[in-house]
């Protein structure tokens, strides 16, 4: 008698982005970035507190810039993102090439 092998039993339950903090919110979206794509830097500003509105900076190999701010949410108002953006681009690394909100909940 031959038995099958099996590889390892997956689960993938959704993710309840409503249990997360803030904090823990920016480190999954940071740990995500971090592993999806190629950058040739990236910083996470949002745990260091004063972030000026950059949760996320990265600079991709062809030299352009994104900024990711995460929003841990139940529903975000655009005034908030609208500020937040606002910080961005006053604060000390300048206009970014993209900028990408990332939210957990509705975005109104």
């Amino acid at each position: 008698m031959v038995k099958a092998k099996r590889g390892p039993e997956v689960t993938v339950l959704p993710i309840h982005f409503e249990d997360r903090s803030g904090t823990d919110f920016e480190r999954l979206c940071f740990a995500y970035l971090l592993r999806a794509f190629e950058w040739k830097t990236i910083d996470w500003y949002g745990q260091v507190g004063s972030d000026s509105g950059r949760d996320i900076w990265a600079v991709r190999k062809t030299g352009e810039t994104e900024c990711f701010q995460c929003a841990n949410h139940s529903a975000l108002k655009f005034k908030k993102a609208e500020e937040d953006l606002a910080k961005v681009v006053a604060g000390p690394n300048g206009v970014p090439t993209k900028f990408t909100l990332i939210t957990g909940g509705k975005v109104s």
